[in-house]
């Protein structure tokens, strides 16, 4: 079997203009997939839906689906999704991350079925998770996830966060081989960009300082280089950076 690893991206409301924004969560996470020899698939929920989707994961074929979501509709469907997947292919592991699942592990691991709950930065826990599952090898001892163990829940501590620094640069190639291309993409138009994680600040009304502790951002010179390299390849007209917090540094 390819070690092809399906990435699915529930949509925040029932309908979608198009061009629409590209899933920057799951461009992140492939730069650490593609340094470990996995490939990415992306089954986007905004344009597949119902069955289709079914279809779609049987003629990838992947040894593992990834879920995200955000506390909104967006939740609902991806509840719907896993239901329906694990009864149609139970033996395809599926891992949940993203910020609902961040707030609510247990919950989601719960209410969904899935078999793995991710908390906070996904990048290198995502390797390590897939890197077990390919070998055949169990989570025990991996911090940062929340798993069943003979129905019983298994969290051993949360994982500390990898500088932004310290992942492989953002690529053409890492949207490219998702298909986050025109026409059903914007990219042409604007790049969306994270160049921090984290907050220094504990608000009450957020939930971005309780998980990460402390704010990290790339260096200034591979924030240039990246929107450079990317500008190159698909000539978009704008930035619009997504950082949780600006004026840190």
């Amino acid at each position: 079997m390819e070690k092809k690893v399906l990435f699915y991206y529930p949509p925040v409301s029932p309908e979608t203009s198009i061009p629409t924004w590209e899933p920057l969560q799951f461009v992140f996470l492939s730069r650490s997939l593609r340094e470990e020899g996995f490939t990415p698939k992306l089954l986007d929920g905004r344009f597949i839906k119902g069955e289709k989707r079914l279809l779609l994961v049987r003629k990838e074929n992947p040894f593992c689906i990834c879920v995200t979501s955000l506390t909104c509709y967006q939740y609902l469907d991806a509840l719907d999704f896993i239901k329906t997947l694990k009864r149609a292919f139970p033996d395809i592991p599926v891992i949940v991350g993203g910020w609902h699942s961040t707030i609510f592990p247990k919950d989601v691991l719960e209410e969904t079925g899935a078999d793995v709950v991710v908390l906070g930065q996904g990048e290198a826990i995502l390797v390590n998770i897939l890197r077990r599952a390919w070998e055949g090898k169990g989570l025990e001892g991996l911090k940062g996830v929340f798993w069943k163990k003979r129905n019983k829940i298994v969290f051993v501590g949360k994982a500390e966060p990898v500088h932004p620094n310290d992942l492989p640069e953002i690529t053409p190639e890492d949207f490219k081989n998702l298909g986050l291309v025109p026409p059903r993409y914007q990219i042409s138009n604007t790049l969306y960009y994270m160049s921090s994680i984290g907050c220094p600040y504990r608000c009450h009304y957020c939930s971005v300082g309780s998980f990460s502790g402390r704010w990290m951002g790339e260096s200034a010179d591979r924030v240039v280089r990246t929107i450079e390299k990317l500008k190159r390849a698909f000539g978009f007209k704008k930035v619009i950076f997504w950082d949780n917090v600006f004026f840190t540094d």
